[in-house]
């Protein structure tokens, strides 16, 4: 009987593992006998380098020591729900969320200049969470406005996007330090998912 192989720890947040895992996933058990165990984590940047072989986050840039490739980006928005919209008025001043009450991210999302943007706009924090998820949830209650992913927030019918306010999107990369970039399961990965998701973007010939 032939030893299990040793799967790949792919370790996500909840909106990585949605927008971009779960899609490509069954694509890369097509091209490779190499199983993954995706973990799901709230702060990905509280991880250590032995918690996983590939890491799938969004961040400003590709940080030092590690190798990897930006597979794609995540589109956000300035949220809330109706109700409270409609209560709290915007300002057209320096700060003109001041007054607001701010739905915060905290955890590795919080290091993400959008939400560090957030936290320097004058609005007073009802509530904090690492989740994207938990934030839309609060959102769509009322208890203030959000940076949500598109994805997450837009069809929702209890919220409502700020079209006052708008954003780059946040860049999502799949990387791994550079001394485990070598291994040779998950320099496959890296070069399966460099095709998969970068090889097939609009405007570029498949490989």
């Amino acid at each position: 009987m032939e030893a299990p192989l040793t799967p790949l720890r792919l370790a996500a947040c909840e909106v990585t593992a949605e927008m971009f895992m779960a899609d490509a996933l069954p694509h890369w058990a097509r091209h490779s006998d190499t199983p993954v165990d995706l973990v799901v984590h709230e702060d990905l940047f509280a991880l250590g380098a032995a918690d996983y072989d590939v890491l799938v986050t969004p961040r400003d840039c590709l940080p030092q020591g590690a190798t990897g490739i930006e597979i794609g980006r995540i589109a956000v928005g300035l949220f809330g729900a109706p109700s409270y919209l409609a209560d709290h008025p915007f300002s057209c001043g320096a700060e003109p969320l001041k007054g607001h009450l701010l739905i915060r991210a905290s955890g590795s999302l919080a290091r993400i200049a959008h939400y560090r943007w957030l936290e320097e706009q004058g609005g007073r924090t009802a509530m904090m969470s690492s989740s994207p998820l938990a934030q839309r949830e609060a959102c769509a209650r009322g208890q203030g406005v959000a940076l949500l992913p598109v994805g997450l927030a837009e069809g929702d019918p209890r919220l409502q996007r700020i079209e006052k306010f708008t954003f780059e999107d946040i860049p999502v990369w799949v990387l791994a330090g550079d001394r485990d970039a070598s291994d040779p399961r998950v320099a496959s990965f890296l070069r399966w998912a460099r095709r998969h998701f970068v090889d097939r973007r609009p405007g570029r010939a498949d490989r």
